[in-house]
């Protein structure tokens, strides 16, 4: 599908913004990620798609998996429990 116009000219400026990319033409897979920090390299080709706007306690606790200085983590977390705000 194509990447959405909208999301993609958002700026990955502050903490908690959610945002996705695909792994490549044909390839039907990506990730999402919660911006922890402003993340420019990410603009025009990660699309942002929602924003935490409670539990960023939760969002800091799940950084904390992550080996510091590399993209290893160190634990897993889970979610349980999602919901939409509106427009869903």
């Amino acid at each position: 599908f194509d990447d959405d116009p909208g999301g993609l000219r958002l700026r990955h400026d502050r903490s908690g913004l959610l945002s996705s990319a695909n792994s490549g033409p044909d390839s039907n897979s990506g990730h999402f990620s919660i911006v922890v920090n402003p993340a420019p390299h990410l603009d025009g080709s990660y699309t942002i798609f929602g924003e935490v706007v409670s539990g960023f306690d939760t969002m800091w606790a799940i950084n904390k998996l992550t080996k510091p200085g590399t993209d290893r983590v160190t634990g897993s977390a889970i979610v349980t429990e999602a919901g939409c705000l509106d427009n869903c």
